[in-house]
C-alpha cells in the first residue's frame, strides 16, 4: 500500500495540481468505469468548490435583483452601485 501512496503523491506533485487530482480507470474485464480523486486534506473537494461558487452566484443574483428593483436609480447610478459592490467583495 505504501508503494501505491508514494506513486499517487508523486503523480499529484508532477501534475501541478493545486488542490485535487482525478484519474479515471476502466476495469479490463467488464469495462466498469471508476474515478480516483486525490485531494489535499486542507483543500476543498470539487463538490465544496461547486457549492461555494453556486452560493456566490446566488448572492450576486440577489444583489443584482435588488438593484434592478430599485426604481429610483438611473442606469448610471445602478452601474456605479454594481461596480462598488463587486469592488467591495474583491477586497
Amino acid at each position: 500500500m505504501h508503494f501505491i501512496v508514494e506513486a499517487l503523491l508523486s503523480q499529484f506533485r508532477e501534475s501541478g495540481a493545486v488542490n485535487y487530482l482525478e484519474q479515471s480507470f476502466q476495469h479490463k474485464d467488464d469495462d466498469e468505469s471508476f474515478t480516483l480523486t486525490m485531494q489535499m486534506k486542507n483543500g476543498l473537494t470539487p463538490c465544496e468548490k461547486l457549492q461555494a461558487a453556486e452560493d456566490r452566484i446566488k448572492e450576486l443574483e440577489d444583489m443584482l435583483c435588488a438593484l434592478l428593483n430599485n426604481k429610483e436609480l438611473d442606469v448610471f447610478e445602478m452601474t456605479t452601485e454594481i461596480e462598488e459592490l463587486l469592488n467591495k467583495e474583491q477586497k
